[in-house]
């Protein structure tokens, strides 16, 4: 595959044609191409030696708007990326596991070993970080740095040595999936590390759901206080990030629910009940950013009593819920929303015949599909933005300025793919319309195409900046994937 030219969805249909004819895929199997055209081109090697699905996105940059003759630049790896990769080559594995011939399947698991090698070496070690070392001797769990708040959790790149709290519920989540295929293939050391280390990254989850007794104990610092300075323990409220000087940022922003999903893995694995303890402590406390307003997340007054380990990145610590981290934003921001709706979803294994649960011991109801389709009946965007389709933005116009397109292809796509299957459910009509936009007969430029043509196809002008530049996204790509994983059969003409 050539980086600079990447297939139409018509080559990757006719490409996984051939290979039905040639007996390499099972005639019986039900792999959507686009599909298969995500996972080739996660798993397309960089100049550096990264794959593509290594880091969170590839600019081109082109000033004929044509990715024939674009010149690249690569992102720098990001275990966030690395993390949802292998979710995707997980579960790509176990869905099609039947369909696969053997040595595709060892094929798909070299990859699974190589990603989750590079999500450990992520890790804080005693001395060095595992990027340092290319050996599987340094990133032993035994010789990581002990005694430290960040103990066994992922950083997000050399470059930007923060522990998030999604980016460790997406390492989590991958290394618990990771350990699942392990299973199913007889490998029990791979297993075995996989687990332990995906339940060092669950245990940061809890701890960074409540700092308290830690940031007391070892700092005299208070991670939230009320009106009159008075320390307060509120656990479940899960903290966004703490840097490797253990300053702890105590914005907790929407989209950490999603930490909800991979402690519920890691406890159906494990059946160590502290997890999906946890877990439910997360959902009744953010739970709460959904019910009425979507907010951006929640800000803990904090007092840091001088030993500057607390902090914020953000304009508000006044124990309330905002709806953007910075006074005067246009925005509730990124896809905060839809990760964290989806990890409702999941968390709760709602459908249409049942889309409302209970949380705070019975006090509240939620209701999804209310949530989900409270925005399809909307034409446009803030000032009548003529471009806005509420079918495939959902929630997008709460994150644009008014000057700008309400449709944002990078984060909406993520946010397509993370609540296909809710809409699909919940909401047949509105998911059926946005899915006829993405995979259905789509009249632009005369073409026909297919939903992956969004993140990863080549000829639509409108996804081009002014600069001459636009960027193909790991996460979206993993995201629209997993959807399409769920859709079976599939289909090129309906949903």
């Amino acid at each position: 595959m050539n980086p600079t030219k990447l297939p139409s969805i018509r080559r990757a249909v006719l490409a996984c044609t051939a290979l039905l004819a040639l007996g390499s895929i099972n005639a019986g199997a039900a792999i959507h191409p686009a599909v298969t055209y995500i996972k080739d081109w996660l798993t397309y090697p960089g100049p550096d030696g990264y794959d593509n699905g290594m880091r969170k996105s590839i600019t081109y940059h082109s000033t004929t708007h044509s990715f024939s003759n674009a010149t690249l630049s690569y992102g720098v790896p990001q275990s966030s990326a690395m993390s949802r990769t292998t979710k995707f080559l997980c579960e790509y594995y176990y869905t099609y596991r039947n369909d696969l011939t053997t040595a595709q399947k060892d094929a798909v698991y070299a990859d699974i070993e190589k990603y989750t090698k590079k999500i450990l070496q992520h890790r804080k070690y005693n001395g060095y970080w595992g990027w340092q070392h290319e050996s599987d001797a340094y990133l032993e769990d035994a010789d990581l740095e002990t005694n430290k708040f960040y103990h066994g959790a992922i950083v997000t790149a050399s470059s930007f040595t923060m522990f998030t709290a999604l980016g460790n519920a997406f390492a989590c989540e991958a290394l618990t999936a990771a350990s699942k295929i392990a299973y199913l293939r007889g490998d029990e050391p791979n297993r075995v590390k996989w687990i332990n280390s995906a339940k060092l990254v669950g245990n940061f989850l809890l701890r960074l759901s409540d700092p308290y007794d830690y940031y007391i104990t070892q700092f005299n610092a208070y991670p939230m206080v009320d009106a009159q300075g008075n320390p307060i323990e509120q656990v479940g409220m899960l903290y966004s990030q703490v840097n490797a000087s253990e300053v702890l940022y105590t914005e907790c922003p929407l989209q950490n629910l999603y930490a909800i999903i991979a402690l519920k893995d890691l406890y159906d694995r494990t059946n160590i009940s502290a997890y999906n303890t946890g877990a439910i402590a997360i959902r009744d406390q953010m739970t709460i950013g959904l019910a009425n307003t979507f907010y951006s997340g929640y800000f803990p007054k904090y007092d840091a009593n001088g030993s500057g380990k607390i902090a914020t990145s953000a304009d508000y610590a006044d124990n309330d819920w905002h709806t953007t981290s910075f006074a005067g934003a246009p925005s509730v921001g990124d896809d905060q929303i839809e990760y964290a709706l989806a990890a409702l979803w999941k968390f709760h294994g709602l459908s249409s015949q049942n889309d409302t649960f209970t949380y705070n011991n019975g006090a509240y109801t939620f209701d999804m599909s209310e949530k989900a389709l409270r925005f399809q009946n909307a034409s446009s965007g803030p000032n009548g933005m003529a471009n806005y389709d509420s079918y495939i933005a959902f929630t997008g116009w709460f994150r644009k300025d008014p000057d700008w397109y309400a449709w944002m292809p990078y984060y909406d796509t993520v946010g397509f793919g993370l609540l296909g299957e809710l809409r699909r459910s919940v909401y047949y009509t509105q998911y059926a319309n946005a899915w006829q936009r993405f995979v259905g007969n789509k009249t632009a430029a005369g073409r026909q195409a297919d939903m992956v043509l969004v993140m990863l196809d080549t000829d639509l002008n409108v996804y081009w900046t002014s600069a001459d530049e636009t960027s193909k996204g790991t996460l979206p790509a993993v995201a629209v994937g997993l959807s399409l994983m769920n859709i079976t059969p599939y289909s090129t003409s309906t949903p």
